[in-house]
């Protein structure tokens, strides 16, 4: 009867994590103005780690990626082991910014904007997934 009940145990913490990582999401917005363009991407209850977006222009089917030297770990809140991560992109993004740089014709308003948050390992490992139409 013990063994069965660290059996249960363990299974409902192996579930929890599982659940955890599934409860992963994303939010892209998308803003081009005055020769501009911002786009805005969120990964939401990731666990920890490295972390990278990738783009995709719905309309041309361009895609752009986070700078490799631009990756971003979540912020973590207690006591849930997730947390959320700012993966932006701009068109004015200089060296020492945060965001990664990204052609200001990316994208036009009215395109639709696919954004992927990847886990960075030894292969990219999606996430979360949002999409989203660009405005002005």
């Amino acid at each position: 009867m013990k063994k069965f009940l660290v059996m249960a145990i363990c299974g409902l913490i192996v579930a929890g994590t599982a659940l955890e990582a599934l409860a992963a999401s994303a939010r892209v917005r998308c803003r081009v103005q005055n020769g501009r363009l911002r786009v805005q991407v969120d990964g939401q209850n990731v666990p920890t780690g490295k972390y990278s977006a990738t783009l995709t222009n719905l309309r041309s089917k361009a895609t752009v990626a986070t700078d490799p030297r631009k990756l971003q770990s979540p912020v973590i809140v207690a006591p849930a082991r997730v947390g959320n991560v700012d993966l932006d992109f701009d068109s004015t993004a200089q060296a020492n910014d945060k965001d990664s740089r990204i052609a200001a014709t990316f994208a036009r308003s009215g395109d639709g904007i696919r954004a992927v948050v990847n886990k960075v390992g030894t292969t990219l490992i999606p996430v979360a997934s949002a999409t989203t139409t660009c405005t002005q």
